[in-house]
C-alpha cells in the first residue's frame, strides 16, 4: 500500500506539470533562436538514438511526441556530437526551463550555432516549446 501511494503520489506530480501544449499541437512559432530565448521540455516526447555509425560519425535521433489524439516520430540523422546534448534534454523534468547557455554547458562540445539549430529542430519535432512569459501590467483605474 506505501509503495501504490508513493506511485500515485508521483503520477499526480507529473500530470500537474503537464501543460495542454503537451498534448495539442500548436503551431510552432519559426522564430529564430535567439540568445536569450528560453524553453520548456515537453511533457509527452522523448529522445531515443537508435542508432550510432562510428565510421560517419552519426547518429539517428528518434524523437516521440505524444499527442491527445496523434503521436509524432521525427527521426533526425546527425553529427555524433549532439548526442550529448540530445540524454541531457531527454533527462530534463517535464517543465524544465532552460536556454542555450544551459545546452551549452551540458555539452561542451557544440558551439553557439549548433545549439541554435538542434533547439530548432527539437522544437519542430515538439520536445521543446518556447517559454511564453505573461506580463501583468495590472489595471489603472479612471480617477
Amino acid at each position: 500500500m506505501d509503495r501504490l501511494s508513493a506511485d500515485y503520489s508521483a503520477l499526480r506530480e507529473v500530470v500537474a506539470r503537464l501543460d495542454s501544449r503537451d498534448v495539442i499541437r500548436c503551431a510552432n512559432p519559426g522564430d529564430r533562436v535567439e540568445l536569450g530565448t528560453q524553453f520548456v521540455r515537453c511533457g509527452q516526447a522523448t529522445v531515443g538514438v537508435e542508432n550510432l555509425d562510428r565510421g560517419r560519425n552519426t547518429a539517428r535521433v528518434a524523437i516521440i511526441a505524444y499527442g491527445f489524439r496523434d503521436t509524432q516520430t521525427t527521426r533526425l540523422d546527425v553529427s555524433q556530437k549532439f548526442v550529448t546534448a540530445c540524454h541531457w534534454v531527454n533527462g530534463l523534468a517535464t517543465g524544465t526551463t532552460f536556454d542555450i547557455p544551459d545546452l551549452l554547458a551540458s555539452a561542451p562540445n557544440l558551439n553557439d550555432t549548433d545549439v541554435r539549430l538542434l533547439l530548432g529542430l527539437f522544437e519542430r519535432a515538439y520536445l521543446v516549446r518556447r517559454l511564453e512569459v505573461s506580463v501583468d501590467v495590472g489595471r489603472i483605474d479612471a480617477v
